[in-house]
């Protein structure tokens, strides 16, 4: 089973790491918000609110997070987007990336879709490759190069170029179409009705049961679970990292540059500050008065660990863009882009990832005391 998802990664890690345009962006929050039919947006596009519905024409990339999000505009970049349940039935000339707990694709995606969800419905027509990850998928549109993914139970009612599956359940309807070779890791046969059509050749590779979950993914995880929480996270990180790199840039790139220039200094002084905010915590909760400032602090700690990978994450994108993107001249926004994407397909690697991870974490914490103390990173 792991052979057959190593491929998933691996594009993965191509597509997250091919940006769109990374110019000027237009910003709109709100409970409900979005681009209503007839408006134009000339910049890419970073929206986030409880309801988002976009169905004018945003002429750049499309960056969202909300709970319920529409889209039946016209995009010319890329759609990149988190929430609950999404829907995306307009026309994007770019990549559509979705995380999600329900996903819905149709209309017309001129290049890769990449969706991660409990529940995908892809009715798209594309031009360009498909990777998934799910619970439930069901594959309805038309796709005219390869779609790999991995879910505990896949219909195809579509036609598609290759199918590279792995999944408990794999069933073609007789409106299915493979215009090449069919391949899936299963335990069991695939379900091909009557009318159902495979071009090429069909392989069933048995799953490895010793192999089926690699030591410290947790034995009880489905791969197609992990993949797909990994993705979630790499979305929440990377919108609320382009967030912070739009309203605070200059605090954030402040913060990174000293994180580059002192990063042992950095790491040790967030592991300081890891070891002691317990302490205090627990001084804190000792006197009556304390207790509730023990609350703010805890909150404070959670908080300023989670904004520490993404502070990482922004170094990272710098020092890739100081080193080897010169002649790109990317803007802070994009080099946070680059930077989070690559961190999260690193951290992504068993063990070596996580060990990297958790020094991401003390790196960014280093980084917020430099802000605080900037003395200290002379």
């Amino acid at each position: 089973m792991i052979r057959g998802l190593i491929p998933i990664m691996v594009l993965l890690a191509a597509a997250l790491l091919l940006p769109g345009s990374a110019g000027a962006f237009t910003v709109r929050t709100g409970d409900s918000t979005g681009v209503p039919a007839g408006e134009t947006i000339n910049d890419s596009l970073l929206i986030s609110g409880q309801e988002i519905t976009i169905d004018g024409t945003v002429r750049g990339d499309v960056f969202c997070a909300g709970q319920n999000v529409s889209i039946t505009g016209n995009v010319t970049g890329d759609v990149i987007c988190a929430g609950q349940h999404l829907r995306i039935s307009g026309i994007s000339a770019g990549d559509v990336r979705l995380a999600g707990q329900s996903v819905s694709i149709s209309g017309n995606v001129s290049r890769n879709i990449t969706a991660f969800g409990q529940t995908l419905t892809l009715e798209a027509t594309t031009a360009g490759e498909t990777l998934f990850a799910g619970q439930s998928v069901h594959l309805d549109g038309t796709a005219a190069r390869e779609v790999r993914g991995a879910a505990d139970s896949v219909i195809l009612s579509g036609t598609v170029g290759d199918l590279n599956v792995t999944a408990n359940r794999l069933l073609l309807s007789p409106k299915a179409a493979i215009r090449g070779k069919l391949t899936y890791v299963s335990d069991r046969n695939a379900e091909i009705a009557p009318g159902a059509t495979v071009s090429g050749a069909i392989i069933r590779i048995p799953p490895e049961k010793s192999k089926a979950v690699p030591s410290g993914w947790g034995q009880n995880r489905r791969p197609a679970s992990w993949i797909a929480g990994r993705i979630m996270s790499y979305l929440t990180h990377l919108v609320i990292g382009l967030v912070l790199a739009f309203f605070a840039s200059k605090h954030f790139r402040n913060i990174s540059r000293a994180m580059l220039a002192r990063p042992g200094r950095a790491i040790g002084r967030g592991l300081l500050i890891l070891l002691a905010a317990p302490l205090v915590v627990l001084l804190l909760v000792l006197t009556i008065f304390g207790i509730p400032v023990a609350g703010l602090a805890v909150l404070a700690l959670i908080l300023a660990v989670f904004i520490s990978r993404i502070a990482a994450g922004m170094a990272v994108g710098i020092k890739i863009s100081d080193e080897y993107l010169k002649h790109r001249k990317l803007s802070f926004i994009g080099s946070t882009f680059i930077g989070i994407t690559a961190s999260w397909i690193v951290f992504s690697v068993p063990v070596a990832g996580w060990l990297l991870s958790a020094l991401a974490v003390l790196w960014g914490l280093g980084g917020f005391y430099f802000l605080v103390r900037p003395k200290s990173a002379a």
